[in-house]
């Protein structure tokens, strides 16, 4: 095959280097679908798996750590509920499936739930069930606190056979531990986080612990099951929301936003439209209208979401969710018309959700094709491309008639050879959501049949 002269410039030159880097102009660090893992803020693009994971255990860790020294039948309630809502309605199937196995399949650790008597109980029950879950994860985490002593393997190895008695000094000192990780001395009030930087191994402030919640309830809701208007829930689902509210009622850990929400939650039109929930659709509008009330109170200034796109479109007033109120002044679920109805859809999906779950791979990692030995130059070679672009398929048309890319190995001058590392990229647009492609829909149907092909094809290649 022949080789241009542009192309026997640089593998020469990868000969004589060793190492060949063609500058990624859309690589992971400009294009990534994620984005910074643990992060949670008030940007306006959906949470990855990771964020909900955080934000899940922070709610859970947090209302645990707040609790009263003893429980009464309400808050113990309350933290059965919260469990419940993760094992019913967790937005990661995959973490659902986690959850549910040992939550629910357990004997152990579902009898502990059941028997939760104090403050200590709760935080210990929490911090089982997140060490049992780190250990099972495709990167397993270190158990928490290392200063424990307890062997990984307790969690690695749990079954629904496995027990785990804390007794004296290592019970209190766990107890100490997650405390200090999770509840500020004094209250939730005397929290240290700055406004302007919220520190992810300080416990939470009451910002914090509302956008880990608000996370939580939208995600949850927003990827339940929807085939159309009439997505039935079933009745376990039905009651883990409802009851995921009630929780948010008896034991809310920030008392600002606690005292304020025992006011809203026994309203009668909140409750009607509690108890009406139904369909993913109701899931859905509960909790945005849930939401903008508490925005009404406690932040106006941000307004009512979805924010309007121009002001001859104003759907909704900050007004209207003020409650408790009488019912003739409130926004009510049951008469949003449809123009509105479509507005709020429209901004809950693109807030909240990722096309395509949150249980894909959001990386752009090739498959690896060709493995140079210890004693042989590498060369890196990516290409972007975009399905529908016939300058694109022209280029990959020449690179594989002339420049050799279907071999791993490629001569240079003087007998020597570099290993060549090809791999393919698509760009696009990714808003968050959704992908969207510069030739329309068809390219991106074609960019994906392109990646299925980089997945599969390029074993063959190496072989």
């Amino acid at each position: 095959m022949g080789i241009s002269v542009k192309q026997r410039i640089l593998l020469t030159a990868a000969c004589v280097v060793g190492l060949l880097l063609v500058v990624h102009g859309c690589g992971d660090a400009i294009c990534a679908v994620d984005r910074a893992e643990g992060k949670l803020d008030a940007h306006d693009s959906p949470p990855t798996r990771h964020q909900v994971g955080y934000a899940t255990w922070l709610v859970l860790h947090t209302f645990a750590a707040y609790l009263p020294e003893k429980l009464d039948a309400p808050h113990k309630k309350a933290m059965q509920q919260l469990s419940k809502f993760v094992e019913e309605v967790y937005p990661s199937m995959e973490g659902r499936r986690l959850y549910q196995a040992i939550v629910r399949g357990d004997s152990f650790v579902s009898k502990q739930l059941d028997s939760l008597e104090t403050r200590d109980d709760a935080v210990l029950w929490v911090w089982l069930v997140h060490n049992i879950i780190n250990s099972h994860l495709e990167v397993p985490k270190p158990v928490f606190p290392k200063s424990s002593g307890i062997d990984s393997k307790v969690f690695s190895e749990w079954s629904s056979q496995s027990t785990l008695k804390l007794t004296g000094k290592t019970r209190a000192n766990i107890i100490a531990a997650v405390q200090g990780r999770w509840s500020w001395k004094g209250g939730m009030e005397n929290a240290q986080n700055s406004k302007e930087h919220i520190s992810f191994d300080l416990p939470a402030d009451r910002v914090m612990l509302g956008r880990s919640m608000w996370t939580l309830l939208h995600t949850s809701a927003n990827y339940l099951p929807f085939t159309g208007p009439q997505s039935h829930l079933t009745a376990d689902q039905i009651a883990a929301l409802q009851g995921v509210v009630d929780a948010i009622y008896e034991a809310y850990p920030c008392p600002l936003c606690h005292k304020h929400f025992r006011k809203v939650y026994p309203d009668p039109t909140f409750q009607k439209e509690l108890h009406a929930i139904k369909t993913t659709k109701d899931a859905w509008f509960f909790f945005w209208k849930m939401h903008n009330i508490v925005t009404a109170n406690q932040h106006p200034k941000n307004g009512v979401f979805p924010k309007p796109y121009d002001k001859k479109h104003v759907y909704f007033t900050l007004d209207e969710f003020k409650v408790p109120e009488p019912a003739s002044q409130q926004l009510q679920l049951a008469h949003i018309m449809s123009n509105q109805s479509a507005e709020v859809e429209n901004g809950l999906y693109y807030r909240w959700n990722v096309e395509g779950g949150l249980d894909q791979d959001y990386r752009d990692v090739p498959p690896p094709v060709c493995v140079a030995g210890p004693d042989e130059k590498r060369v890196q070679m990516s290409m972007f491309i975009m399905a529908r672009c016939p300058f694109c398929a022209k280029a990959m048309k020449s690179l594989v008639h002339n420049g050799n890319i279907t071999t791993c190995r490629v001569p240079c001058e003087g007998g020597d050879h570099v290993v060549l590392d090809f791999s393919l990229h698509w760009v696009g647009t990714n808003n968050g959501t959704a992908l969207t492609a510069l030739h329309g829909p068809h390219e991106l149907q074609g960019d994906k049949i392109e990646a299925c092909a980089r997945k599969y094809y390029s074993v063959s290649i190496a072989q």
